[in-house]
């Protein structure tokens, strides 16, 4: 399936690299990505700042393909984490939900305490954007917060994405055709390092929460002292 959907990003971008459409696409698929984990939407732009820096205009292309990836996934954000605040719940109930129910509920655990972590980790592992806004807004945390979060996140995540297109473009010698190609390749390798460095920082920040615990605070339910029985007093 996902060799498909990049068949048909490398052929959407080659027809509308000189087209203002370039920009509606990258809007599209980044807005999409909230909500469909399928969507490839760091490779759509990285593939689409590939090509726009080949095109005959570069500099404003690149721009403009950064201003709709990032315009796309805030309004994307902003819709899903509004979905969870309003009808989570009811949609984690649905049995059509079953297999995003557990990461959504995970993330809601993690979300008061780690907001910031699990934003940051979320942009690079697979399906993690939609868990993380839903679970953002299933936790009642607050718009203000929530937004304080994603838009530093999602502008630093373009800037990335952009320099990995521009990379990928001069690798494969500005070619419209072949920029795409190493950029896919580029974005391949940097989810995989990037959902690693994610989780591991998930993981460290989880351990410190719990070595810094209170000694008197109280033990997780099940594992607290048990009472003796008059037959050992």
């Amino acid at each position: 399936m996902l060799p498909l959907v990049y068949g048909w990003i490398t052929e959407a971008v080659r027809t509308f690299v000189d087209s203002p459409w370039l920009f509606v696409l990258v809007f599209g698929v980044l807005l999409g990505g909230a909500f469909l984990p399928g969507l490839p939407g760091g490779t759509v732009m990285m593939t689409a700042t590939a090509a726009a820096a080949a095109s005959s205009d570069p500099a404003p292309r690149v721009a403009f393909v950064y201003l709709s990836a990032i315009a796309g996934a805030f309004v994307g954000d902003v819709i899903g984490y509004t979905i969870g605040r309003r009808y989570g719940t009811r949609l984690l109930a649905h049995r059509c939900l079953r297999r995003a129910r557990r990461p959504v509920l995970r993330a809601r655990s993690l979300m008061r305490r780690h907001r910031t972590t699990i934003l940051i980790a979320a942009r690079f592992l697979p399906g993690g954007r939609l868990s993380s806004v839903l679970a953002a807004g299933i936790a009642r945390v607050g718009m203000p917060r929530f937004l304080a979060v994603a838009i530093p996140v999602a502008a630093v995540w373009g800037v990335w994405m952009t320099v990995l297109g521009l990379v990928g473009s001069a690798v494969a010698g500005r070619s419209v055709i072949g920029g795409p190609v190493a950029a896919m390749l580029i974005s391949a390798l940097v989810t995989t390092i990037g959902a690693g460095i994610g989780a591991w920082r998930a993981r460290s920040r989880l351990r410190t929460g719990r070595e810094d615990a209170p000694i008197g605070a109280p033990a997780p339910a099940g594992q607290g002292t048990q009472p003796v029985s008059s037959a050992q007093r």
